[in-house]
């Protein structure tokens, strides 16, 4: 894909989500229980667990000029000591059918890591995550100025990653506080 007809958008963001608790019970949570918590950040509903340690998400529409595109992301993830780190694997966008085969005019990478940290005397949980977009400059786009899908795109781009950011790290920290409760009220049971 390189090729001077490709335009590449480029997102980074990265967070830093305060959370309760230790940092080797984050730990603990970020290792047990990863699938669940990509699930629930994402959508139970528009999630679909695949083998291979490999999540299919459907994520919400975007549009861009005046189509609505539906990206259908395979993540896969794994869990090494003290982290969960995601990559994309494979890609599928609804929407733009009548354009035929998108597989040489697009191209989706996601990576993202999250793991426990130490901020001060907090725990907090910390990540980055890199979506990088390739799409080739080509009819039906030709009919719009470079520099404006150029723009556009950048700032598509920009907004899929932040948005993706914000939901997870809310949803990741009010997974790891009702964990924390239930393994609580597990303890309590158990000791009595």
């Amino acid at each position: 894909m390189l090729d001077a007809d490709f335009m590449t958008f480029r997102a980074r963001e990265l967070l830093e989500e305060p959370v309760p608790e230790s940092e080797s019970s984050l730990v603990e949570f970020l290792q047990s229980c990863p699938q669940h918590i990509l699930r629930n950040s994402i959508s139970p509903k528009h999630t679909q667990v695949l083998p291979g340690q490999v999540i299919r998400a459907k994520l919400p529409a975007i549009g861009f000029f005046q189509f609505q595109i539906v990206p259908v992301v395979d993540l896969q993830y794994e869990c090494p000591t003290g982290a969960l780190v995601v990559k994309s694997i494979s890609w599928d966008l609804f929407g733009l059918e009548a354009f035929g085969s998108l597989h040489d005019k697009f191209d989706l990478k996601l990576l993202g890591d999250f793991r426990a940290a130490r901020k001060d005397t907090r725990t907090v949980l910390r990540g980055k995550a890199e979506l990088v977009i390739k799409l080739r400059y080509s009819s039906p786009l030709k009919a719009i100025p470079r520099s404006v899908v150029e723009s556009v795109g950048q700032n598509v781009t920009e907004t899929i990653l932040r948005n993706v950011k914000n939901r997870l790290g809310k949803k990741v920290a009010a997974e790891y506080s009702q964990w924390l409760t239930e393994r609580a009220i597990t303890s309590v049971d158990s000791g009595a």
